[in-house]
């Protein structure tokens, strides 16, 4: 290290910036060593401080000589940082650099360690408060604000400390990948280093979280995403390049939001993760929680990203997305029609993550029931308008004068057994299409507005997969709003009609009980079904369906004689699995009788619900 005496002149590398530092601290140590030691030795004091302020003179005027040529340097300049704030930051970054030779725990330590007189420490304490510069501008930050200032321990910006630690032209690893796809799946480190900046300012918003935090989850996503822009580059093919291309223009904050949409559609994390709401995506893409709200008109409606079609509200409900910040922040995002397309994500993997609403294939055909003429006539014709929809509204004109939308909306009704179920399974099956089922227990929540967002969720879910939608005891969810008796039954139910209306779909409601329903809903169903009781003959044919051509069965069964009982599709199928469980009971070797079918037709009997002299559930005593 050079003399005191040296010219002054710009650093040649943080090296030297860092090694002039230390001396210049050094020097610092020795002069307060000597004037503490020394006290009849004039001369020797005298020149220890002439020492002193000659090196720390020369650093602070390589420093400004440097300028933006080391970014430490750059960043004194551009926030006009003091002698004392220089000082302050550099001692800092030694310590977290691990070369300052002292531990620094408190400010106390820190002003202690910086030298000072009476007067510069209290001029340091003052840089080190809430109402310093280096606070303000978030170059330090504390880890107990609620301590005494000498009492807290301060730490630096970790971007102050990343700039020597990490060169400016390094160049992050191309990513190791074959194809677009391979590339997708490896999006999935991305996703989660995003949603864990979201979480870290979400944290850091409430009082909990830190800037330190918030910057390890901004520098590995940083680090990521620079690591994606080389890999695309290196594939000018491949179509997620647009993320990145000049023709397109995005800013970080729009190419934010959409990986992490482009995540949400690979299936990375759960559909119902908060990161795709307003407020997540907004923390995701923003580099500092305080101007977390300047990304809002980012998804605004008026906003870029929503007019030229690449992101909508979950299943394209925009009647729900306002300028209203607080309503922004709870509305869940997907990418659109047009990001699917750009981003070649238009054909649908089918690896989403799963969640609680997802579909599957329907396990019941049509031609396994056993219908009253007039039910399998109606069935036919809400099978006619399914698959004749284009026809029916575009081609024949319906959809002019049709007022609630595009949705086909069958209801059945009609009492427990009868065959609701296994007739919306029959109607997907027929339509070559999976089913996605669900109850008011599924989505009905505690939470304020979460029955709302997996109302929208259910209908997104359904059109996405190009699903029958199939609601079972709609009643519970479709009631009359006359009977509501808060605030957010009718908002519920608003909820669910105006969905209905939107979906493009097959939708199915079944109840037991038709005349609870709202009334607005009837407007809204193109084909009403009623499932009665079957009659005797009906249900001779239903005994005949369900017992299985290989079931052993005693030369004195009769048919005819079991369907005098007034029973239901459930509940005849109850009886012969209790007959045929019955019979086992003597061993393999036998047959089911008449007598089996007799005790297990009184066992249903009496396992009714309400029923005088019902006694038990399940198995009865024999």
């Amino acid at each position: 290290m050079a003399g005191p005496t040296q010219a002054s002149r710009p650093f040649a590398s943080q090296e030297a910036l860092v090694g002039a530092a230390r001396e210049m601290f050094r020097l610092r140590r020795e002069r307060c060593e000597v004037e503490g030691e020394v006290k009849d030795d004039p001369s020797r004091i005298d020149a220890a401080r002439a020492t002193d302020r000659a090196s720390t003179r020369r650093w602070h005027r390589c420093v400004r000589l440097t300028g933006p040529a080391i970014p430490f340097c750059k960043l004194c300049d551009d926030k006009r940082l003091s002698g004392i704030e220089r000082e302050i930051l550099m001692v800092l970054v030694l310590d977290r650099l691990a070369v300052f030779g002292r531990t620094i725990g408190h400010c106390a330590d820190l002003v202690e360690s910086l030298g000072y007189s009476a007067r510069h420490s209290i001029a340091a304490m003052r840089a080190l408060s809430e109402d310093g510069r280096l606070f303000s501008e978030g170059l330090i930050d504390y880890e107990d604000e609620d301590e005494d200032l000498r009492d807290r321990s301060v730490r630096p910006d970790p971007a102050v400390v990343d700039s020597f630690l990490h060169s400016s032209g390094n160049r992050p690893d191309v990513w190791e990948v074959k194809d677009p796809q391979e590339l997708l799946d490896q999006l999935s480190t991305l996703s989660a280093s995003l949603r864990a900046v979201a979480e870290a300012h979400d944290l850091q918003r409430h009082g909990y979280g830190s800037r330190q935090s918030s910057h390890y989850a901004l520098r590995r996503t940083h680090r990521l995403t620079k690591g994606l822009r080389l890999t695309l580059e290196g594939h000018r093919d491949w179509k997620l390049g647009a993320l990145f291309s000049t023709e397109h223009g995005f800013t970080r904050g729009e190419q934010m939001i959409l990986l992490a949409l482009i995540g949400k559609e690979c299936g990375h994390l759960p559909q119902d993760d908060s990161l795709y709401s307003g407020a997540g995506l907004a923390r995701a893409s923003c580099t500092d929680a305080r101007f977390v709200r300047h990304l809002y008109p980012t998804l605004m409606s008026s906003g870029r990203l929503q007019t030229t079609g690449l992101i909508q509200p979950g299943g394209g409900s925009d009647q729900l997305l306002t300028d209203d910040e607080r309503t922004l922040e709870e509305v869940e995002f997907e990418l659109a029609s047009g990001a699917l397309e750009l981003f070649g994500l238009s054909q649908r993997s089918g690896r989403r993550c799963a969640g609680r609403f997802n579909p599957r294939k329907p396990v019941v055909r049509l031609d396994q029931l056993i219908l009253a003429a007039g039910v399998f006539e109606a069935v036919r014709m809400a099978l006619a308008h399914a698959r004749h929809a284009r026809t029916l509204l575009d081609t024949w004109g319906f959809g002019e004068v049709l007022p609630y939308g595009r949705t086909i909306a069958i209801l059945l009704s009609g009492p427990p057994g009868v065959g609701k179920t296994a007739c919306a399974e029959a109607i997907a099956d027929e339509l070559n299409s999976p089913i996605l089922a669900v109850d008011y227990s599924e989505i009905q929540n505690c939470y304020v507005g979460q029955t709302e967002k997996n109302i929208v969720r259910v209908f997104r879910e359904a059109r996405a997969n190009d699903a029958v939608l199939f609601w079972d005891e709609a009643d519970s969810m479709f009631f009359g709003r006359d009977r509501a008796e808060h605030d957010w039954e009718v908002r519920n139910v608003n909820m669910l009609l105006q969905e209905l209306e939107r979906f493009d779909g097959v939708c199915i409601l079944a109840t037991n009980r038709k005349i609870a329903l709202d009334s607005a809903l009837s407007r809204r169903i193109a084909i009403k079904i009623e499932l009665d009781r079957p009659d005797r003959e009906l249900r001779r044919h239903i005994w005949e369906k369900l017992m299985p051509p290989r079931m052993p069965l005693a030369d004195d069964v009769d048919v005819e004689r079991l369907s005098e009982a007034d029973f239901v599709g459930g509940e005849i199928k109850n009886v012969i699995v209790n007959a045929a469980r019955r019979a086992l009971l003597r061993g393999e070797d036998t047959r089911v009788t008449m007598s089996d079918f007799e005790q297990a037709t009184r066992q249903e009997r009496a396992s009714r619900w309400g029923e005088v002299g019902s006694r038990r559930l399940g198995f009865g005593r024999v």
